[in-house]
């Protein structure tokens, strides 16, 4: 009798629900960080890393990093960070910047002291750009006026005490025990980059110790900047031979003892005051400075320098390491000077917004090892992937931190062929959730495949590349300039190869290009439409040319024929959303187009929400949907847009591929500008994971599949009395529970279909 009423239940769910059940969980894999300390953006004073130090909270030494924002991913935005555990920890508290650090034993044991524009500080305690922590608790320590930008503190004849530089105005204060009071008069700022009093150094040349500040002003009204000047116990004087200008100037000081005895360096970008030569690194001789032999040329543009270090890894002679660039303001490379001469430390570093640029912040010896560690707005050293920081080996760069999978990244293209879930994203490959070898002869733009007699692979970069299965072969490059996108059309009754290159659209005839034309002044994409007058290509495009511009063209005649009220197209699609298939098109909205008229398709989207991108027809295991990305993936449930609350991301997904596993589960891999999920820190790339459903029509678990006590355990569970041993009501494993699309699926299950 069961029997009979469970064939008739399915009967009914077969007419009156839809065809395909829900997709089947969907939660994000971990592991695709990349990095947890990284800088928000690159350029001295700019938000980013701007410090470090060592310090001993009891723990054993450990290196901290401060900024004007860090954003570690599984807290969000600090402005200083620990490195512990092999991970950067967010030290929250702090309410502004941090721009210096230092550690000092006053006689009443060793601290932290920070300086910067923050008001209080962690433990909820009232500090004014002032704090320092013992270990346990943070503190005030007086008052310091805006902008303290940097401090120390050092050992004079008259007892340990502390110096802080200031930049607007641009100062030099010295604490007394209870209060930080003025040391001379005020400095002038002057230039494009006025940024006071940036580096202070105790320095004894023979004649006594003295107090040393670096930064662009004047030291008085009457004198030439020199950039670098001296307090006398009286007043400040300007320090002979380096000279600050309008944009450029010393931005740090360091002692080292050298062979010779010690030496005081300023880096920076600075000119020579007899020659007006640019230079990077200058050494205190005689009570004047004297430039190192730098030069430090590129491109013709001299470079500066942003930070220095002296190196004692008590073996070898202490030796210097600059972080140089462009100007001091932009720096790129590390170098050492030993043995009276500047070498390269391993390969120039990379940022995320160029790949050849990066700025570099600070340099300091890791505390375990000695190692010489760099941290900045920097993402590679040649192939090494950096997040933000990165130390020295001996001849290469590598990361501090254990880094995750994920780095910047807009474009995603998985193999077509491949059945191991291999995904390209930007020059880098991925599968099964790790880094592989890269084994294409070129990065992919696009990677598609011919479904002919002998199934042939294409990719395209600034070449395009063909491979029938006895390897990859460069095919002729089409008109045009610039880089090549390569699409899979159908608008001539069989497969084709169409491309993209520069303004021109050509398709591949005979092992040739031959041009069609130009639809618009930058088309993205190329797809084949039936819209009723047979198939045709249809192009998009993001930026538009003409009035008003050209976002949609079709190809009839030879000619391209714009198509108005689209405006700008992130992606374009042909599938069937319940009236036909239509050329579905993602802008600010999503639309589709019959061959006559656009209809808005956007139901479920949020309106409010920026541009929906990356239209993908993808299967997460229930078949092929059409998807799109809105922030959080969506697809298209036959009615509406749908998505899941554990999918949602922090920011924009520009790309998506699905991908399937050998273990038969399957994921969706986005990529975006994101730094986590719902449930994740994935910085940029995530990987939307789908069970494979485990749907048994033994619901009671008694060793009998597909019985009336199976039947009668799984309505008793929708009823809310599961038994001990029973499934749960979520038959389907999609996150609902007892709905519809459960009961459809247990029945399809006790009919001998999947689930």
């Amino acid at each position: 009798m069961l029997r009979c009423f469970a064939l008739a239940i399915l009967s009914m769910l077969t007419l009156c629900l839809p065809a395909q059940a829900q997709t089947c969980g969907g939660e994000y894999a971990d592991g695709y960080r990349f990095g947890t300390a990284i800088a928000r953006t690159r350029g001295i004073g700019a938000s980013g890393i701007t410090c470090s130090a060592v310090f001993d909270d009891g723990t054993g030494p450990a290196l901290y990093i401060g900024g004007t924002g860090i954003i570690i991913p599984d807290f969000g935005l600090v402005y200083l960070a620990k490195f512990a555990n092999g991970r950067w920890n967010a030290i929250p508290g702090f309410n502004s910047s941090v721009y210096n650090l230092t550690v000092f034993d006053d006689g009443s044991g060793s601290r932290l002291y920070a300086v910067g524009q923050f008001t209080t500080a962690p433990g909820n305690i009232v500090a004014l750009r002032v704090a320092r922590f013992d270990g346990q608790a943070w503190s005030a320590m007086g008052s310091l006026p805006p902008d303290a930008r940097c401090i120390i503190g050092v050992n004079t004849p008259t007892g340990p005490t502390f110096f802080a530089g200031l930049e607007f105005p641009a100062a030099v204060r010295q604490w007394n025990g209870s209060a930080w009071i003025p040391l001379g008069s005020t400095f002038i700022n002057v230039g494009s980059y006025p940024r006071g009093i940036v580096a202070l150094a105790y320095f004894d040349d023979g004649n006594g110790p003295v107090l040393y500040a670096a930064g662009g002003n004047y030291w008085n009204a009457s004198q030439t900047n020199p950039g670098v000047g001296r307090w006398d116990g009286t007043a400040w004087t300007g320090v002979p031979g380096s000279r600050a200008t309008s944009t450029l100037e010393p931005t740090s000081l360091v002692v080292q003892n050298d062979p010779d005895g010690p030496h005081l360096y300023a880096g920076g970008a600075f000119s020579m005051a007899t020659t007006f030569e640019q230079r990077s690194v200058a050494r205190l001789e005689a009570g004047a400075f004297a430039a190192l032999p730098d030069a430090f040329q590129t491109g013709g543009q001299t470079e500066g320098c942003t930070s220095l270090l002296s190196v004692n890894d008590g073996v070898n002679p202490p030796y210097l390491v600059a972080a140089v660039g462009m100007d001091g303001h932009w720096t790129s490379q590390v170098r050492m000077f030993r043995n009276g001469a500047w070498s390269d430390m391993g390969e120039s570093f990379g940022s995320a917004s160029s790949p050849n640029n990066a700025t570099l912040f600070g340099l300091i010896q890791r505390p375990q090892d000695d190692l010489v560690c760099v941290f900045g707005y920097l993402q590679n050293s040649g192939s090494t992937l950096l997040p933000s920081a990165g130390a020295w080996n001996g001849t290469a760069w590598q990361p501090v931190e254990q880094i995750g999978l994920g780095m910047p990244a807009t474009s995603i293209t998985a193999d077509p062929d491949a059945d191991d879930g291999t995904v390209y994203i930007g020059n880098r490959r991925y599968a099964s959730g790790a880094l592989l070898p890269f084994d294409l002869p070129l990065q992919p733009r696009s990677f598609v495949r011919l479904h002919g007699a002998i199934p042939t692979r294409v990719i395209s970069n600034e070449s395009v590349f063909a491979d029938s299965g006895s390897g990859w072969e460069q095919l002729p490059l089409p008109p045009g300039s610039g880089s090549i996108r390569v699409f899979v059309v159908t608008d001539t009754g069989s497969e084709s190869l169409v491309a993209i290159r520069g303004n021109t659209v050509s398709r591949f005839i005979n092992n040739a290009w031959v041009s069609l034309g130009t639809p618009s002044s930058a088309p993205l994409q190329v797809i084949s439409y039936d819209d009723g007058s047979g198939p045709r290509l249809y192009a998009s495009s993001v930026v538009g040319a003409g009035s008003p511009a050209t976002h949609l063209a079709v190809l009839d005649g030879g000619t391209w024929h714009p198509i108005s009220g689209t405006g700008p197209i992130t992606s374009m699609r042909v599938f069937d959303l319940g009236q036909g298939p239509e050329l579905v098109i993602a802008s600010a909205t999503v639309r589709a187009w019959n061959g006559t008229a656009l209809r808005s398709v956007s139901n479920g989207l949020n309106s409010a929400t920026a541009s929906v991108y990356s239209l993908n027809i993808m299967d997460a295991g229930d078949g092929p949907r059409l998807w799109c990305a809105q922030g959080a993936p969506y697809f298209w449930n036959g009615a509406a847009w749908e998505t899941r609350p554990q999918w949602q991301v922090s920011a924009l997904t520009y790309g998506m591929e699905d991908i399937s596993r050998s273990d038969g589960e399957r994921s969706i891999m986005l990529v975006g500008n994101f730094t986590s999920t719902a449930t994740t820190d994935s910085f940029n790339i995530a990987e939307l994971r789908f069970c494979t459903p485990a749907c048994t029509s033994d619901f009671n678990h008694d060793g009998d599949s597909g019985t009336d006590q199976d039947i009668e355990a799984f309505f008793a569970c929708l009823a809310g009395n599961c038994c001990g041993t029973c499934g749960t009501a979520d038959f389907n494993n999609d996150g609902d529970v007892g709905t519809d699309a459960d009961i459809e699926s247990f029945f399809r299950v006790l009919a001998g279909g999947q689930c």
